[in-house]
């Protein structure tokens, strides 16, 4: 019966002192479920701050591999034409015009997702800047992620003596 009474009295008084919390004290303990929950809003508002960044990096991750591959393609065309004789070159393109590569519309990677499509063209301007030299232009268009058409250009020099 000892036993049962100074357990009862331990409870008792335990329970008294909670209740003997002073209003201020309950309205502190209250205020942490407040802060929890204010922390709660400021983390989820920096968790989509950093979601919306990364939706941004991807973004300019595709728009600079589709500008990689057009400069590819660009200086595939002018690396052909530096190995080619001047003469085959020059009857190319027979006026100032630029012509269409017939491998167009070019997917540089069959294998992948990516759909972008490259539309490349050159033109040879003989003796331009001065006699005995060509200017070969090449460039290459391709629609970005939004649609916009962007172009890619390279000029370069070759001698024709």
């Amino acid at each position: 019966m000892d036993e049962l009474t100074s357990f009862y009295r331990e409870e008792h008084s335990a329970g008294a002192r909670v209740r003997a919390l002073s209003p201020a004290a309950r309205r502190a303990a209250a205020f942490t479920l407040l802060e929890t929950v204010i922390a709660l809003g400021i983390l989820s508002v920096g968790v989509l701050a950093v979601a919306a960044s990364l939706l941004t990096a991807l973004k300019f991750s595709t728009n600079s591999r589709a500008a990689t591959h057009a400069m590819y393609l660009a200086e595939e065309q002018v690396e052909i034409m530096r190995l080619m004789p001047p003469a085959d070159v020059l009857a190319m393109v027979p006026d100032d015009n630029f012509a269409d590569d017939a491998l167009n519309p070019i997917d540089p990677d069959t294998g992948d997702d990516d759909t972008t499509q490259f539309i490349r063209r050159w033109r040879i301007q003989d003796d331009t800047p001065e006699d005995g030299m060509m200017t070969i232009t090449i460039e290459v268009d391709y629609a970005d992620r939004l649609g916009i058409t962007r172009t890619v250009g390279l000029r370069t020099l070759k001698a024709t003596i």
